[in-house]
């Protein structure tokens, strides 16, 4: 749904592209915690037997992820493109290591 709403907008100005970065690197910071939380809970969702749900979770999120990040910055002035595609490689990278954990 999302993701509708980003490819359906206008193109952002420089000022707004900024904003939309700085309020991406927080996020990207926040959902780090969440995975290295997940990671280090490991052994617990093992004992609840629920790792499979986490893994397809984590793998659905990670689809997400690429899926937003790929409408946001078709929208962004072009010069700042690679910039804001930058913003989401530690989380993916992050998400990674998590699916193969």
């Amino acid at each position: 749904m999302h993701t509708k709403i980003a490819e359906a907008s206008e193109g952002l100005d420089t000022l707004s592209a900024l904003d939309i970065g700085q309020k991406t690197s927080t996020l990207a910071t926040l959902i780090n915690q969440i995975i290295t939380g997940i990671v280090t809970g490991k052994l617990k969702f093992d004992k609840l037997l629920s790792s499979p749900a986490t893994l397809l979770n984590i793998k659905l999120e990670k689809k997400a992820i690429e899926d937003m990040r790929d409408a946001t910055v078709s929208e962004i002035p072009e010069r700042f493109q690679h910039l804001a595609q930058n913003l989401t490689v530690p989380v993916l990278k992050n998400l990674d290591e998590a699916i193969e954990t």
